[in-house]
């Protein structure tokens, strides 16, 4: 299973186990994950998690910036439209970061499989 390491201003604060749906990332009492920072918006992100559409048996994990007034950042660059996440690259929403951890895709780093950036 992927799952999402949590952590704000370079301390831990959650590992998330991700299952098949999507989850909301912001400030608002009604997301999924609620972030306390006055730099992420409301409904500041989504992940949605599904079936793989290119290797059966693994998921598919998509993050989406719905329109955050500071942006959802993936290293230097602001997402500017839904974007796969892969092992091991962090999305970063105000002073929070999340780095997508996937044990079975990482097996595969020997291995080059080339997928779009967008689903």
């Amino acid at each position: 299973m992927p799952k999402l390491i949590h952590t704000r201003d370079g301390r831990f604060v959650a590992e998330i186990t991700l299952q098949e749906g999507t989850l909301r990332l912001g400030r608002a009492a009604d997301c999924d994950i609620t972030l306390d920072d006055d730099t992420v918006s409301g409904h500041h992100a989504t992940v949605t998690v599904r079936p793989s559409a290119y290797l059966e048996g693994l998921l598919d994990v998509l993050v989406e910036d719905p329109g955050s007034t500071n942006g959802t950042w993936l290293g230097q660059r602001r997402l500017d439209k839904r974007h796969m996440l892969k092992h091991d690259e962090t999305l970063r929403l105000g002073s929070h970061e999340f780095t997508l951890i996937d044990e079975v895709t990482r097996g595969m780093e020997t291995t080059t499989i080339i997928l779009p950036d967008e689903a």
